[in-house]
């Protein structure tokens, strides 16, 4: 509970997950009931402006012509250049966004969401266009297999056995094939992996598999610069991040004239049966694919769509994020925001979270850009697949508290044992929105807050030491010294890295285990979520102030209420996350240079749940 809120303002309403769980709930009964679409300009001319996507039957349509729905003048599309529907999706067995392109229509290659190769396809890299081209001359499909588990030593044994494609090879017996291979002198490593490989081949020889090479031709120059095979390949910027040379490197000077330098690493990989394209998580120079004249696609949150010049964000939810660096000299204020996790096939798993720093940079970098990936490698487990979890709510609590854990314990070894300088710290908030329900959690003494209809609801609990609930858990653990609300030199009770300061105490006494929580979404009530960094609290506080009144606001309430003015004097459909985001940031930077004389680093992240909020 805050200082100077009332109880019955600020008391949490969102359920604290805990080991073992008195009633739970199943994925199943998860649904995802309310979310439009919106898509968000993020470069060109109309960069800022967002629309929601309409659930008509006519759609949306983009294009230069005023009978569009969304139409963009002088920046180069044609007449109707795309137009956007929603309806049944076959494949998926549910309704989703269907895009249909008639102009040139470029499509993010994306590093958590890979796209299937066709032949011709067309792959922008700047100003650079390459084209896939199959090619059936010189493919030999045992060869290729075979090469894909290192096993090219083994070729002659199956080209004297006449043994020419896998569904031949498939009516062999394993055993007796090992045995086989066993009396060519095959060493005990290639058996193992033969055994391996063999037990695969119904994973590759599926309905319509791809029996061929790839070829990438240079457009303008009309030369092939690489040819592949099942063994995929890797175009890429640099080469010093990797053990072994990408197939193509790009100089800067290849790509285009831009004044920083390019980072991308293109990965094309042959997985069930077919070819299929990757971006990089690190991709600071966007890579993209040519959709096809009138070919219809599904779109999904996190797609960039490039109409020329302009790029649209497709957002799952309308949401914006602002970071100010305050009176600090550097930024140790980090910002993740995953739309989609891709863990489930049901419901979308929405990822918002920040990341504050403290004593350097090094942690809150590494949890910014690993934190999430560990979170979707356990939810992502075999034995424990998302979509098929009865006890949902101990699947979370288990597996997020894993995965920080997990975190917090690579830094160590990855950064911190490689470098003592780099034992610097962080702490996190993250919220989760699967289907109708928010997950929320923190480590440290940044916040989530959620708004209904006005009142703010605190969806995380401060982790400082001077808190009643976090005093009571530092006893029960053994104790340490809490001097001036601080733990040694820390501030916060829970954080990452740190582990200087960690060893001045009892174990877990400072812990980067999480809180977790969970609330359903109301969307009648519910009208958006706030992220923030303390600075932002510290911004919004209620010392030096004048007003009789102002004393019994919380913090928390009056973020939400400074964000619920900005949309009242904006219409429904156009309640800009974005633009509130920012002046939250600058209003708590005002607040805090001037009456607190410096400002930490400050961010935050601002998610409407709806098209609106009617006052």
């Amino acid at each position: 509970m805050e200082q100077g809120g009332g109880k019955s303002k600020l008391e949490l309403k969102a359920q604290l997950l805990t080991k073992n769980m008195e009633s739970d709930l199943s994925v199943s009964q998860i649904e995802d009931n309310g979310t439009d679409y919106v898509l968000r300009c993020i470069k060109g001319m109309y960069r800022g402006m967002f629309i929601y996507l309409n659930l008509v039957e006519s759609g949306e349509t983009i294009g230069s012509d005023d009978s569009c729905t969304l139409q963009m003048e002088d920046c180069g599309l044609e007449r109707t250049h795309v137009k956007i529907k929603y309806k049944y999706n076959e494949e998926q067995k549910k309704n989703g966004y269907h895009l249909t392109c008639f102009g040139p229509t470029l499509i993010k290659i994306r590093y958590d969401c890979p796209a299937l190769i066709k032949n011709n396809m067309e792959i922008t890299i700047g100003k650079q266009i390459y084209i896939i081209q199959t090619v059936q001359e010189g493919f030999n499909e045992i060869l290729e297999w075979l090469s894909m588990y290192d096993l090219q030593g083994l070729k002659h044994f199956f080209f004297g056995n006449n043994i020419n494609n896998l569904k031949q090879l498939k009516q062999s017996k394993i055993d007796q094939l090992i045995s086989s291979v066993q009396s060519y002198s095959a060493t005990q490593d290639q058996l193992v992996k033969l055994r391996e490989a063999y037990n695969q081949i119904d994973d590759i020889i599926l309905q319509n598999y791809d029996a061929f090479k790839i070829n990438l031709l240079d457009k303008q120059k009309n030369t092939v610069v690489l040819q592949f095979g099942w063994t995929g390949a890797k175009i890429s910027s640099k080469t010093q991040r990797y053990q072994k040379p990408p197939d193509i490197l790009l100089k800067k000077q290849e790509i285009d004239d831009l004044e920083e330098n390019p980072d991308f690493e293109l990965l094309i990989k042959f997985i069930q049966g077919k070819y299929w394209i990757w971006g990089s998580k690190t991709d600071t120079y966007n890579t993209f694919y040519k959709q096809n004249k009138e070919e219809t696609r599904l779109i999904q949150p996190d797609d960039v769509i490039k109409l020329n010049k302009i790029e649209l964000l497709v957002q799952r939810f309308n949401y914006g994020y602002f970071q100010d660096l305050g009176t600090k000299r550097t930024q140790e204020d980090q910002c993740t925001i995953i739309q989609d996790l891709q863990v489930s096939s049901r419901v979308p798993v929405s990822c918002y979270a920040i990341f504050d720093g403290h004593n350097g940079n090094s942690c809150v970098n590494y949890m910014s850009q690993n934190l999430m990936d560990n979170i979707r490698e356990y939810f992502n487990q075999e034995q424990k697949e998302f979509d098929h979890q009865n006890k949902f709510l101990a699947f979370l609590f288990e597996n997020i508290r894993a995965a920080f854990k997990e975190t917090d314990s690579d830094f160590l070894t990855d950064v911190v044992q490689a470098n003592a300088q780099n034992d610097s710290g962080c702490v996190a908030v993250v919220v989760m929105i699967i289907g109708d329900y928010i997950v929320s959690i923190n480590c440290g003494d940044s916040r989530a807050i959620l708004s209904r209809q006005g009142e703010a609801i605190n969806l995380t609990e401060d982790h400082k030491p001077n808190i009643p609930a976090e005093q009571a858990r530092i006893k029960r653990k053994g104790g340490g010294e809490i001097i001036g609300g601080r733990l040694g030199n820390l501030a916060v009770s829970r954080a990452f890295g740190d582990f200087s300061e960690k060893k001045k105490f009892k174990k877990n006494i400072i812990t980067p285990k999480p809180d977790v929580r969970v609330t359903k979404i109301d969307y009648r009530t519910d009208e958006f979520i706030l992220l923030c960094s303390d600075g932002i609290i510290d911004g919004f506080g209620n010392a030096e102030q004048a007003e009789q009144n102002f004393q019994q606001i919380s913090p928390s309430q009056r973020v939400i209420e400074f964000v619920r003015n900005m949309y009242k004097e904006q219409q429904i459909g156009f309640q800009d996350p974005q633009d509130a985001a920012q002046q939250v940031v600058l209003s708590a930077y005002q607040y805090n240079v001037t009456y607190r004389r410096q400002s930490d680093n400050i961010s935050c992240i601002i998610v409407n749940l709806t098209r609106g909020i009617v006052f």
